[in-house]
């Protein structure tokens, strides 16, 4: 669980960058939602990270595979670019990852969205 609020701490500290670099405005946002969100996204990209702590066991060099794996997300969860500007093969392996879902929430959770809204991106699929 150590990772899960490592994770949480890390997204806190990135909104603040947001607001004082980026402008982004939370004042819409629906504060125990975005908590709920970042929380569940957190938790399965924990699991995430079992994985390649997992490939570790077996190769030299685990950084290499976080590398990997990061700009993989980085790339299929629409994070850098919407998703819909991927060809539509690579649309279909972005929904693979549990972090397309958790993004696409808490930026509805953001604009005032309530958990059952923010949430249903999660259980649609």
């Amino acid at each position: 669980m150590i990772h899960v609020f490592d994770g949480m701490l890390s997204v806190a500290i990135s909104f603040v960058f947001a607001v004082f670099l980026f402008g982004v405005s939370f004042g819409n946002a629906d504060v125990l939602t975005l908590i709920v969100v970042v929380f569940l996204t957190a938790f399965t990209m924990s699991g995430f990270g079992l994985l390649i702590g997992g490939l570790s066991f077996y190769y030299r060099n685990p950084l290499v595979f976080a590398n990997i794996f990061t700009f993989i997300l980085l790339i299929f969860c629409g994070i850098n670019f919407p998703i819909q500007d991927l060809p539509n093969p690579l649309q279909v392996v972005s929904y693979i990852f549990p972090l397309t879902y958790g993004v696409d929430a808490g930026r509805k959770a953001i604009v005032g969205a309530t958990l059952a809204e923010s949430l249903h991106c999660w259980v649609r699929c």
